[in-house]
């Protein structure tokens, strides 16, 4: 069959926009260079006021969820501004208008944090997608370019397990036979604690759940007098721990100042109302209210460890209320900066929008590290194509209802993941190296 006739059936035409944010426990070593990614970005078009993209995004997930879950902000704003690369006029302003300022960047080390982007062509497609919108993948993103005839998914599949350090080995099952194009962003973390958890400190304690009952957990704990800092005040309590420094070859450095840290937060109210009233302030007054541990003040953390898988079926909706209407609509997408409207009418093609919006994680947190992972695919069709001699103070925080954490860089606060634990993992006996 020949693009013409193809064509007039009705190709579709699908971008695959493949986003994995992965963690991966210390344990689990890898020996992958990280690259600097570039994040320039063309101008900026902001309609309102509201840019506390995070925050918007993060109450808009929660309002309908009462059970553990765990999003990637970072990871959905870089698969959103890959998007905007290849949109026009209102669709571009809509997409822009969420996302804001995308200046932040992760900062690649060694074994430790990758942050890769691809850019996926079909072989006879080649020649109709706009070089410019290839040319800012590849520039601005530092993409790489793959060329297959993608009868089947192994190229993106065999890409996405390395980036994302095998954690992911087979991310699609097919893959259509009108494929035209797909777009992927990869990051990846190793990190292990600061400060570790002692194994033999796990107990199995009782978690006490948003339906009033109780679970038995593994109720891990540590007595922090550096390394740490807490909250206390009459809304919630909270901690902030240090993941370890690393330098660029992906070793401990103790004179590098930028690390990841994971911030958690328990409220004295409802979770789940508590996330909905986040004010557009709250991540600053985290920092702004926190203290420091010493050996004057020292902190007794319990914290369970937790495991758990999430899908957000409903994420086209909530990037449909967040404001990107336009990019999910057939008759009103405007894609032009992928195939040009000559091009599409040249060839038959009708317009070309977004169909599909998905987003998977996973979290593993333990006595040694965290393991996390975001996966957000975007289907695009077409309907054609000094020791102090006094006795210390301890402040005890537990984490025994729940409780919502954070996974951040620790200078530019850049979140890379957020996540609500409504039900840790069931107590299960371990044995202790």
């Amino acid at each position: 069959m020949d693009n013409k006739s193809s064509n007039k059936q009705g190709i579709i035409l699908v971008i695959f926009i493949l986003l994995v944010g992965i963690g991966v426990i210390v344990y689990n070593r890898i020996d992958v260079d990280g690259k600097i990614r570039n994040e320039k970005k063309k101008e900026k078009i902001v309609i309102n006021n509201d840019t506390n993209y995070n925050l918007r995004l993060i109450k808009e997930v929660n309002k309908n969820e009462n059970k553990n879950y765990l999003i990637s902000p970072y990871s959905i704003k870089v698969a959103l501004n890959m998007l905007a690369e290849g949109a026009n006029n209102e669709t571009r302003e809509e997409i822009l208008n969420l996302v804001g300022d995308s200046s932040n960047k992760i900062t690649p080390i060694k074994y430790r944090i990758n942050d890769a982007n691809a850019i996926f062509i079909k072989n006879k497609y080649e020649m109709l997608i706009e070089k410019e919108f290839i040319n800012n993948i590849k520039q601005d993103y530092n993409g790489d370019v793959l060329l297959d005839e993608f009868k089947n998914p192994s190229v993106i599949n065999n890409w996405v397990k390395k980036q994302t350090y095998d954690m992911i080995p087979n991310l699609l099952d097919d893959i259509d036979e009108e494929f035209v194009l797909g777009l992927a962003n990869a990051i990846a973390i190793d990190v292990e604690w600061n400060s570790k958890f002692d194994c033999y400190s796990t107990k199995k304690k009782e978690f006490n759940k948003i339906d009033k009952t109780t679970m038995n957990v593994s109720m891990m704990s540590n007595l922090y007098e550096n390394d740490a800092q807490y909250i206390l005040n009459n809304k919630y309590k909270g901690v902030i721990l240090p993941y370890a420094p690393y330098n660029k070859k992906g070793k401990k450095d103790y004179d590098v100042n930028e690390h990841l840290e994971f911030v958690g937060i328990i409220p004295n109210s409802d979770v789940n109302s508590f996330v909905n009233n986040l004010d557009d302030n709250f991540l600053k007054n985290i920092d702004k209210e926190t203290k420091k541990v010493s050996s004057k003040v020292k902190l007794l953390l319990s914290i369970p460890s937790f495991s758990y898988d999430y899908s957000l079926e409903g994420f086209k909706d909530v990037l449909k209320n967040l404001g990107v209407k336009k990019a999910f609509s057939s008759d009103e997408a405007d894609f032009s900066k992928i195939i040009t409207d000559e091009i599409r009418k040249k060839n038959n093609i009708d317009n070309i929008y977004v169909d599909q919006a998905i987003h998977k994680t996973h979290i593993e947190l333990n006595e040694s590290g965290t393991k996390a992972a975001a996966v957000t695919f975007f289907g695009v069709e077409t309907i054609g194509y000094a020791p102090n001699k006094e006795e210390p103070k301890i402040v005890e925080i537990k984490f025994d209802k729940p409780f919502f954490y954070i996974i951040r860089d620790s200078i530019n606060k850049e979140i890379l993941f957020f996540g609500v634990v409504y039900e840790p993992d069931v107590y299960k006996e371990r044995k202790c190296d």
